[in-house]
């Protein structure tokens, strides 16, 4: 039996307490700075739900449930509680989507509500934009 076998045997609480860690270590890498990687894993799990930016009636008019849907309701598209672009290809400073992410602008509120999206997601996103906000 190998020496790690072993110690994992011995300690079986191990395994438990590294699981977070991995798990912690597996959600910081870097992601892939496409919409179709931003829709999967950002938008599916932190904003396309039926009570926010899905379903039949989604906040803002902004449908993020797929991403020809949230491609055709970021991009230089007019948002209505601030005077600027939801999303401005090649500029994430000017770009609505990306200022909220970040904190408050203006009348309106954070998102995603109540939370603050890991750095690698915030990054893919910003990275996204920079290049051009493609429907990739």
């Amino acid at each position: 039996m190998r020496r790690s076998q072993k110690l994992i045997q011995s300690t079986p609480w191990l395994p438990v307490a590294i699981f977070p860690l991995l798990m912690a270590a597996s959600s910081c890498g870097a992601l892939d700075p496409t919409l179709s990687t931003i829709n999967a894993e950002v938008f599916e799990g932190s904003c396309a739900f039926e009570s926010c930016h899905g379903g039949p009636s989604p906040e803002s008019d902004l449908d993020l449930s797929s991403v020809e849907a949230a491609y055709a309701t970021l991009i230089d598209v007019p948002g209505e509680a601030a005077d600027v672009v939801r999303v401005v290809p090649g500029d994430p400073d000017n770009s609505l989507l990306y200022q909220l992410l970040l904190t408050e602008v203006e009348d309106a509120r954070k998102m995603p509500v109540g939370a603050q999206l890991p750095d690698n997601e915030l990054e893919a996103i910003r990275q996204w934009i920079e290049d051009g906000a493609e429907n990739n």
